[in-house]
């Protein structure tokens, strides 16, 4: 059994449950790695340069989530003061209005538009 399907076997067996957000996120690959450390052969150890070269991954993983936050809120003070779109979801109607204010909250990025608090994500157009 390789070491790979011997850390997953492990983390099906504890039923390790990620959130829809952690599914591929950095928090996932922290856990395995740390299972992986946890579970491997004390007489046969994981090698140095395999070890080194996963802590590579985690640290471009997270580079990689990094921007991606910071290119998320430079878009949404790129909307600052303009017209939106939004999509509020739900089968509830769009919402047109200008982007009153931005904020950070639990982590996301949100826009004020009409007095509500709507993700980047919803904008389905900006005038």
């Amino acid at each position: 059994m390789s070491s790979v399907s011997g850390v997953a076997s492990t983390a099906q067996a504890q039923q390790v449950s990620f959130g829809k957000n952690d599914l591929l996120g950095k928090d996932a690959f922290f856990q395995l790695l740390v299972t992986q450390l946890r579970h491997q052969d004390p007489l046969a150890p994981m090698d140095d340069k395999q070890f080194i070269s996963q802590m590579a991954q985690f640290s471009a993983l997270e580079q990689a989530q990094n921007n991606t936050a910071q290119v998320i809120k430079l878009n949404a003070l790129a909307m600052l003061g303009r017209e939106v779109t939004v999509n509020p979801g739900d089968g509830k109607d769009l919402v047109l209005g200008a982007v009153e204010r931005i904020l950070t909250l639990d982590g996301s990025t949100k826009l004020m538009v009409a007095g509500q608090l709507y993700t980047v994500d919803q904008v389905v157009e900006v005038s």
